[in-house]
């Protein structure tokens, strides 16, 4: 996972890691290995995690752990080079080098896997980072993996997932092997867990598949962006009625609702503040949902019940939430 804001959010839980290893993991994606800087033993993760990474020059970005969870002695991330993004990635790959210190969080699990069920995961392009953890982690048990890129030459970790899953299913555009994602979910045993990682048009293909199988569950992480400014001729301003705390809001055309909400004292967590990460996800009683979130399926959109404060809005002129 990677998507960022520019300021920390308050935590206590910081500590200063050190980069022991770099090395390629593809084409304009390098790998990270980190330790603790005073010589103890990492705080434990789950498949599918990610940490937030302070880099240099003071933005803070958020990065799916990628080794095997059963590792407490290291975190590893594979950090792909984005020529049109906001500097995150150039600050990490032109300034992070073998015994360069930064801080990062403890991490926080978004997109968990769910015990005892068969897992089918599903990884586009950087999307295999966290599924290649949630693979190393069902390493035993029942699963299948499918990893789909334009080449081997731009496939991240991929001598990984060939090495330590020989079974994996890979999708390679310019071999002429692509996913067929309605035989590939149509073929996932009753009740499985499907898990997808990567660019939004895999995530949709995964998704409108899944809507012939109300048995699976759908788990999904994106890592494209969404786009969270507001436009003053397009969007209108709001009153949400917060029905615990008794207090009536406005939400302005140029304010997220997350931004009143804190400037009022609400407390509500955030994370990624671009609608990826679901930590700003509040439950809504009564009115319609401008939904603008990666986060929420589609069945979850029509129900109307829940949103996210940083960037989804009113559809109409008032909102009634459970804050």
């Amino acid at each position: 996972m990677t998507n960022g804001i520019t300021a920390a959010p308050a935590t206590p839980d910081w500590m200063t890691v050190e980069v022991c290893r770099r090395a390629s993991a593809a084409e304009g994606v390098a790998l990270f290995e980190l330790r603790a800087a005073n010589g103890r033993s990492l705080p434990a993760f789950e498949a599918g995690a990610h940490i937030d990474v302070r880099l240099p020059g003071g933005a803070l970005r958020q990065y799916s752990l990628c080794n095997d969870p059963a590792e407490a002695d290291r975190y590893e991330l594979a950090i792909q080079l984005e020529a049109n993004g906001r500097g995150g990635s150039q600050a990490a790959h032109e300034r992070l080098a073998v015994g360069s210190r930064v801080e990062v969080s403890a991490p926080r699990n978004l997109f968990a896997l769910r015990d005892g069920r068969h897992a089918v995961l599903i990884a586009g392009g950087i999307g295999i980072t966290p599924i290649l953890a949630m693979a190393d982690h069902l390493r035993d048990r029942p699963h299948a993996l499918h990893y789909a890129g334009r080449s081997r030459a731009g496939m991240a970790l991929l001598d990984r997932v060939t090495r330590d899953h020989p079974g994996a299913h890979l999708w390679i555009g310019d071999e002429g092997r692509r996913m067929d994602l309605p035989a590939l979910i149509a073929a996932a045993p009753p009740g499985a867990q499907v898990c997808v990682c990567g660019p939004a048009r895999l995530i949709q293909g995964v998704e409108a598949a899944c809507a012939a199988r109300p048995d699976l569950i759908l788990t999904f992480e994106h890592f494209d962006p969404v786009d969270t400014a507001l436009d003053p001729d397009r969007d209108h301003a709001f009153t949400v009625e917060l029905l615990d705390s008794d207090l009536t809001l406005t939400v302005p055309a140029t304010r997220s609702l997350l931004d009143v909400l804190h400037e009022t004292g609400i407390d509500v967590p955030c994370d990624c503040g671009e609608g990826l990460c679901g930590t700003c996800e509040i439950e809504v009683a009564d009115g319609g949902i401008d939904h603008r979130d990666r986060v929420l399926t589609r069945t979850e959109r029509a129900e109307g019940r829940r949103m996210m404060a940083c960037c989804s809005r009113a559809a109409g002129d008032r909102l009634k939430v459970r804050l």
